[in-house]
């Protein structure tokens, strides 16, 4: 199941990003950003706080704010961690940040 969540993030990249092109930092910002926002909606759709999803997932919650914000950068055991707490799967939240990160 690893691999998929892999080959998903990998598909956002190859969909977002023309293949003669090498990934920025600006581009990174804005995945991160996506993935965040993807984390925050699928939070608010489920209806619990940061404290709640942190506790959940096993997670600081300072961590989960940072994820949101696009400030740091989930580990795939992290985001395996938050779609369990969040009860949807990792490609979920993969597919919803593919289509924020496309709306820019």
């Amino acid at each position: 199941m690893a691999w998929f969540v892999y080959h998903v993030s990998v598909r956002i990249i190859q969909y977002s990003i023309s293949w003669g092109s090498q990934v920025n930092d600006d581009e990174v910002l804005k995945m991160g950003l996506a993935f965040g926002r993807a984390i925050k909606l699928r939070r608010v759709e489920v209806g619990i706080n940061q404290e709640e999803l942190a506790d959940k997932a096993e997670l600081a919650r300072s961590f989960v704010s940072s994820v949101e914000r696009g400030v740091a950068k989930a580990s795939i055991a992290s985001v395996w961690k938050l779609a369990q707490a969040l009860n949807c799967n990792p490609s979920d939240l993969w597919i919803t940040a593919e289509r924020l990160y496309d709306v820019r």
